[in-house]
């Protein structure tokens, strides 16, 4: 039968940039060790300054490396200039490297989350799921060996919010200023749980989830 490799996933750090702009820039972010089959995936949030339907990542390159979208974006259903998403790359060299995210619109904040995993079956996602409605609640299946992540945007409009996770180990909560706020998650738990998203602060103004598991 097929090899079963082993999968080794790490949680690595979190940025936010505040400043604005397009695109945004994290310079010399960790990128972890590096390995021939190093897949870093990044966790992205933001949104533009001008609230309108259709707000899109439009890129991300990681350490100059052109990333793929898990799945798909989310846009928030109270506000169109929010969105969230799930990149990933393989990035066998460099322990740093830039990583570049372009809305389709002048940002004014963006917050990424880093993890790197080795020994992937295939860098295709087994699962995707994605919410833009309280309470945030999505369904997703894990498979035996792999993992899932998670990642969500609050724009809380005028409270600094953080983030509680159910059936996922939460790995950052940041605010990055008064309006918007970032976490992060995963999980190496095999089976189909309900994972849950739940900010307290936020008046669900723009708020996301979006998860990602492999294999």
């Amino acid at each position: 039968g097929a090899r079963i490799q082993t999968l080794t996933l790490s949680y690595i750090t979190h940025l936010e940039n505040t400043a604005g702009g397009a695109p945004i820039t994290f310079t010399a972010a960790n990128l972890g060790t590096a390995t021939g089959d190093r897949y870093v995936i990044v966790g992205v949030g933001g949104g533009t300054t001008t609230d309108w339907a259709g707000t899109a990542i439009s890129s991300v390159t990681i350490g100059g490396v052109t990333a793929t979208l898990a799945g798909s974006q989310i846009i928030s259903s109270t506000d169109p200039s929010s969105t969230s998403g799930i990149f990933y790359a393989l990035v066998p060299t460099g322990v740093t490297g830039d990583i570049v995210v372009t809305f389709n619109a002048s940002c004014y904040t963006c917050g990424i989350a880093i993890w790197t995993a080795t020994g992937l079956n295939s860098a295709t996602p087994t699962a995707t799921a994605n919410d833009n409605a309280t309470p945030y609640t999505q369904s997703i299946t894990i498979n035996t060996g792999g993992f899932a992540i998670g990642f969500a945007h609050a724009g809380t409009g005028a409270t600094n919010a953080t983030c509680a996770w159910t059936n996922l180990t939460e790995r950052s909560d940041a605010i990055a200023n008064v309006n918007d706020s970032y976490s992060s998650a995963d999980t190496s738990t095999a089976g189909s749980p309900s994972v849950t998203a739940t900010w307290t602060g936020s008046n669900t103004l723009r708020d996301t989830m979006v998860l990602a598991a492999w294999r």
